[in-house]
């Protein structure tokens, strides 16, 4: 049985690009770009029941909010009074709410 002599692999003809360094675009005020997103089920849940939990951070500043939730379902109402509490702190008002378009926030409360 003859073998044949390996040849070294070719590069792949389209290379990944690496991730950018730093964002295009950066909220330079709080509250002007904030990005949420919820997370769950998360096994086990906790003592008091909730599986789910809702995160949003603000973009200029990094600030972070995160609320346990027992359901998906309460998640509008998460997102409405982190909104509300988060606007009367600073006194400014949200501008842009950015979402992966999970069903969660897209329902009519929100959209």
């Amino acid at each position: 049985m003859r073998s044949k002599s390996a040849t070294p692999a070719s590069p792949p003809s389209s290379a990944a690009k690496p991730f950018p360094q730093q964002a295009q675009y950066r909220a330079q005020a709080p509250l002007d770009l904030v990005h949420g997103d919820l997370c769950g089920p998360v096994t086990p849940a906790t003592p008091g029941g909730r599986r789910y939990f809702l995160l949003m951070v603000d973009d200029a500043t990094r600030f972070m909010w995160a609320v346990l939730l027992p359901t998906k379902d309460a998640a509008a109402d998460a997102v409405k009074q982190v909104k509300a509490e988060a606007e009367k702190e600073t006194g400014r008002e949200l501008k842009v709410l950015r979402t992966n378009n999970g069903g969660e926030f897209t329902v009519g409360e929100l959209a």
